[in-house]
């Protein structure tokens, strides 16, 4: 199984650091997909919805800030300001503080 190590990072609070089979963020070119052995690389990100899958799971999704991404050897380093999971958030889309 093809994994790399990621670390999403929130200003407040770590979110997830572990192993991840793919990620898909939100860009102003729209959604870009990183998978294991991705090319070293940095992406600014936009507000939306994260998508990632960890090893023999189910796909997740997150709503996230704007932040960066970025992708070395095998590593990806999320840096947003904020990352919320659905159940966190209220039904008008606003973050529950």
């Amino acid at each position: 199984m093809n994994t790399f190590h990621i670390n999403i990072l929130a200003t407040d609070k770590p979110f997830y650091t572990g192993p991840c089979e793919s990620l898909i963020v939100p860009t102003s070119q729209g959604k870009y997909g990183i998978m294991a052995n991705h090319s070293n690389f940095i992406i600014a990100t936009t507000p939306g919805e994260l998508f990632y899958r960890l090893p023999g799971e189910e796909m997740r999704d997150v709503a996230v800030s704007q932040g960066i991404v970025k992708i070395e050897n095998n590593k990806v380093l999320m840096l947003v300001d904020w990352v919320e999971c659905p159940e966190d958030i209220d039904t008008i889309g606003q973050r529950v503080l």
